[in-house]
């Protein structure tokens, strides 16, 4: 099936096994389905398609940020105050690991870190969790300057 545009005002012709079908607006229901992997949504004339697949740089950025997060419970936890600096040791394996690894600088900005080390020591206070069923174990300490 092919679908070109209608010279007249708010219509469309199709041609259909050699037959010219002319529609008017009211007779069409005009979907957008995007293809597995993109996600798509249109509107006021225009249609927006994205790429939703996950690269390995964003799977570990969003490790990196579930980190922050279980660090920023454990501050609130020992209830730090909310301008201290702290030293975080992180034991991790596998993916955990690299994206504490490559995102480290993101990890100590976000948490107040002034010595982050992805290799495990206990600090005073430790907390276990899994994170993308990869076993995590966190230390954390309020740093001395």
């Amino acid at each position: 099936m092919r679908r070109r545009a209608g010279h007249g005002e708010g219509r469309v012709r199709l041609e259909v096994e050699g037959k010219t079908i002319e529609l008017a607006a009211a007779e069409l229901d005009i979907r957008i389905q995007a293809k597995e992997g993109f996600a798509a949504a249109d509107g006021r004339g225009a249609v927006v398609v994205l790429d939703v697949h996950i690269t390995e740089a964003l799977e570990l950025e969003g490790l990196a940020r579930e980190l922050v997060n279980r660090i920023q419970g454990m501050r609130k936890e020992k209830d730090l105050a909310y301008e201290a600096r702290i030293a975080v040791r992180i034991g991790a394996g596998g993916k955990v690991a690299r994206a504490a690894l490559q995102f480290g600088d993101l990890i100590a900005a976000e948490t107040l870190c002034t010595d982050l080390q992805v290799e495990f020591a206990d600090l005073g206070f430790t907390r276990e969790f899994t994170i993308e069923n990869e076993a995590v174990r966190l230390s954390i300490r309020e740093a001395r300057l």
